[in-house]
């Protein structure tokens, strides 16, 4: 079973959760093998991916693997693959990261409020440098919140901005 053939991660569908394989190495793929008791012949010298027949046949053995995976939940399959020796981890989609233990401790998720959606959770910024320090201060504006501004900084009159405006060219967000 080769990356080709159906390792290398990817969605295991509604309540399996995403599962990500290290299967990069010959060592990996025959352990995730013994683990699902799979046998293909894709590590073989011998065997051409191109040669015609092979591309069906790795599908049906992608086919194979796919409903062996969705068999468990993916929580289930890291702790039978990283007891293995195979790296695996479970897909955190963003809408379940704002909770996780390891997001919480680090501060990556900032409360704000945003004047017109109410309170809200952001993710902040990941990167923390030394001398440059990084921090989100204030909420992302409306649409056209500053739109008199940027046309103003960019040389268009008064009387130009309120004709773009009258004549429904611009919007102008309160």
């Amino acid at each position: 079973i080769d990356a080709g053939a159906g390792f290398g991660g990817g969605f295991l569908g509604v309540g399996h959760g995403g599962l990500v394989l290290g299967a990069l190495t010959q060592q990996n793929r025959d352990t995730i093998r013994g683990i699902l008791d799979m046998h293909d012949p894709t590590d073989s010298p011998d065997f051409n991916a191109a040669e015609p027949g092979n591309r069906e046949l790795m599908e049906t053995w992608r086919g194979e693997i796919q409903e062996k995976l969705m068999s468990r939940p993916a929580t289930e399959w890291v702790e039978l693959l990283v007891a293995a020796g195979v790296p695996a981890s479970v897909v955190n989609l963003p809408e379940e990261m704002s909770d996780d233990p390891h997001v919480v401790a680090t501060g990556i998720m900032v409360e704000l409020e945003h004047p017109m959606t109410g309170p809200q959770r952001v993710v902040g910024p990941i990167v923390r440098m030394s001398r440059t320090p990084t921090a989100i201060t204030r909420p992302s504006p409306p649409l056209a919140a500053h739109s008199v501004e940027v046309l103003a900084e960019h040389g268009f009159t008064a009387d130009e901005i309120a004709e773009l405006v009258r004549s429904s060219v611009l919007r102008q967000s309160e």
